[in-house]
């Protein structure tokens, strides 16, 4: 009876070459999984005060700068001294690191009334947020308008 061919010597040094083989291709594909995927993602661009961009809040839609990061809420929250505002976010391109905001607010005629700056934590789980703290009451901010400067 013949022998089965991977456990004569050709057979094993064939079988040896084929796992390299394998091993070599499945580190080529962690690279490019990591340059051309991974990577990107951990680069957040940053705020440039002479490059500044500006949208109404819950109008931005998908920001492209900001890898598809999309505002989907606004929440008020009144304190004793200092009312926060919440501004929630869809992370639509599962970027990784942290970056500055701006929030204007305007009263209806497009006046200057109140801005604020803070610092968004971009993670690939849980609902993306970012806090502002506004002083005026929520009767001016729902009179007005929030722009968000990114």
């Amino acid at each position: 009876m013949k022998r089965p061919f991977f456990t004569t010597p050709k057979g094993q040094r064939l079988a040896l070459h084929m796992a390299n083989l394998i091993s070599v291709l499945l580190l080529v594909a962690l690279y490019l999984q990591v340059s051309l995927v991974e990577a990107p993602r951990k680069i957040v661009p940053q705020l440039e005060s002479s490059n500044l961009q500006s949208c109404l809040v819950l109008e931005c839609g998908k920001i492209q700068d900001l890898g598809d990061l999309e505002p989907i809420r606004v929440v008020f929250t009144e304190g004793k001294y200092i009312n926060n505002l919440r501004v929630e976010f869809v992370n639509h391109g599962r970027l990784e690191g942290s970056r500055y905001l701006r929030l204007e607010l305007r009263d209806s005629d497009g006046g200057f009334l109140e801005a604020a700056s803070s610092r968004v934590l971009l993670t690939l789980q849980g609902r993306t947020h970012v806090d502002f703290g506004l002083t005026h009451p929520e009767a001016v901010i729902n009179k007005g308008t929030l722009k968000l400067s990114y």
